[in-house]
C-alpha cells in the first residue's frame, strides 16, 4: 500500500511537470522558434570573439552571384581570386552561411554572436560549378565557386557549405557527369537547387498563363525526375522581372499534373533582406545584393558590409 502511494505521488509530480512544460511551450513567443540552442559558455566565447550583441530583428544579406572567370569583364562577373577574398572577408567579419530554406523558416543555426548570410547563384554557369575527374572519381573543379568553397571549408569548417543554385535547363553546369550526378553532388554537399525557369524567360513578355506555368512547372517536373522527391519551391526571377498580367501564376500553378507553389521569389535588388522574424518581411519579394564585378557601384556587398560595420545595430546577430 505504501509503495503504491509513493508511485502515485511520483506520477502526480511528473504530470504536474509536464503540464508546466506544456504551458511554457504554448506561451512561447514566435521569435523563439528561430533561437539557437547553445550553452552559456559557448555563447560568451562567441560574443567575445565578435563583440556583437544579439539582434534577431536585424537585416541579413542575401548575396547574388552569376559568372565566375579568371578576370572580371563586366558587372555580372566575379573572378575566382576575388571570390576567395569575399569568403575570407565575410569569415573575418563574423558572417556564417545559412541555407535559403533556413532563412525562410527562421532556422538560424549558427553560433551566438555571428551573423547569417545567404549565398545564391543564378544561371548555372560552369564557373559556379562543374565536375572533373580525379583518381577515377568525379569531384568539383577546384577552379569553380563550389571547389573554392569546399577548400575554404576544409580550413574553416565552421563556415559550412551552404548556397542555392538557381538553374535553367537550356544549359547548366557544363563539364563531366550527367545531370543527375551534377545535381546530386550539390544536394549531397548541402547546397540547394532553385527555379530560374526552363529557358530564362522574361516573364513580363509571357503571352499567357500557360507559358508561365510551363516555364516554372516544367522546371519543377524535370528537377523531380532527375532527383526524385526533391522539392523546388524557390524562384529567382530571370532578369529580375515578373509578370504584370499574370503574377499569380508566377507564385503557383500546374503543368502536366505537376503543381508548384513558390514559397520565396528572389529579386535583383541592392539592399539586405529583413529578419525572418520581422512581420514586414515579404517572401515573394526578397531583395538580393550583387557581388559586383569590374564596375564599382554603390550598394554592393562591400558597401553593405561597411554599412553594418558602422551601424552594428542594423545587423542580424544570432543569440
Amino acid at each position: 500500500m505504501k509503495k503504491t502511494l509513493l508511485v502515485l505521488i511520483a506520477f502526480m509530480v511528473l504530470l504536474s511537470g509536464c503540464k508546466v512544460q506544456e504551458k511554457e511551450y504554448n506561451n512561447r513567443k514566435p521569435i523563439e522558434q528561430g533561437k539557437n540552442i547553445i550553452n552559456k559558455e559557448d555563447k560568451k566565447q562567441s560574443e567575445n570573439k565578435t563583440g556583437l550583441k544579439s539582434n534577431q530583428m536585424g537585416k541579413i544579406m542575401i548575396l547574388m552571384y552569376h559568372r565566375f572567370t579568371d578576370k572580371e569583364t563586366d558587372d555580372w562577373t566575379r573572378s575566382f581570386e576575388n571570390f576567395k577574398k569575399d569568403l575570407q572577408v565575410l569569415y573575418a567579419k563574423g558572417y556564417r552561411p545559412i541555407s535559403l530554406r533556413d532563412y525562410i523558416d527562421g532556422k538560424i543555426d549558427i553560433p551566438a554572436g555571428f551573423t547569417p548570410i545567404v549565398f545564391t547563384f543564378d544561371d548555372g554557369t560552369a564557373g559556379q560549378f562543374n565536375l572533373v575527374e580525379k583518381d577515377g572519381v568525379l569531384v568539383a573543379n577546384p577552379k569553380s565557386a563550389v571547389g573554392i568553397m569546399e577548400e575554404f571549408n576544409k580550413v574553416h569548417p565552421d563556415f559550412g557549405l551552404k548556397g542555392t543554385f538557381f538553374i535553367n535547363y537550356t544549359s547548366f553546369f557544363s563539364g563531366k557527369g550527367s545531370s543527375e550526378q551534377k545535381l546530386k553532388y550539390l544536394v549531397d554537399k548541402g547546397f540547394e537547387i532553385g527555379n530560374h525557369t526552363m529557358s530564362h524567360i522574361n516573364l513580363k513578355k509571357a503571352i499567357s498563363p500557360e507559358v508561365i506555368e510551363q516555364e516554372i512547372g516544367e522546371h519543377v517536373k524535370k528537377t523531380g525526375e532527375i532527383i526524385p522527391d526533391y522539392v523546388v519551391d524557390e524562384l529567382a526571377l530571370p532578369l529580375g522581372i515578373s509578370s504584370k498580367k499574370y503574377p499569380q501564376y508566377v507564385v503557383e500553378g500546374e503543368y502536366k499534373g505537376i503543381k508548384y507553389k513558390n514559397r520565396a521569389i528572389m529579386l535583383v535588388g541592392s539592399n539586405p533582406a529583413l529578419s525572418p522574424f520581422d512581420k514586414n518581411r515579404k517572401l515573394l519579394q526578397l531583395p538580393r545584393i550583387r557581388a559586383r564585378g569590374k564596375v564599382p557601384v554603390e550598394n554592393d556587398m562591400y558597401y553593405w558590409m561597411n554599412y553594418f560595420d558602422k551601424n552594428p545595430g542594423q545587423r542580424f546577430v544570432a543569440n
